[in-house]
């Protein structure tokens, strides 16, 4: 695992410490959390926007055909994950 030194004002980092350590968790763990969440927020801003551009783009004719074959590449996908 990587180090990462960061400078931040005293009683920011008093902050940060008190905060981790009222939810009984190392100082580390608790910043690998907000960057974790950080990392989220990212994924999801990015997937809403493209789902708003999505919805602004001509569609495309879906029957039942085309719902088959996306679950079928759905299951197979998550399968593989596995």
């Amino acid at each position: 695992m990587a180090t990462l030194t960061i400078t931040l004002p005293d009683e920011e980092l008093e902050n940060l410490e008190k905060v981790a350590e009222f939810r009984g968790i190392a100082l580390d763990q608790y910043i690998r959390g907000l960057m974790t969440d950080a990392r989220k927020r990212d994924v999801k801003a990015a997937l809403d926007a493209e789902l708003l551009r999505r919805m602004d783009s001509p569609g495309i004719p879906a029957g039942k055909k085309f719902w088959d074959d996306l679950k079928r590449e759905v299951i197979v996908e998550r399968e593989s994950r596995k």
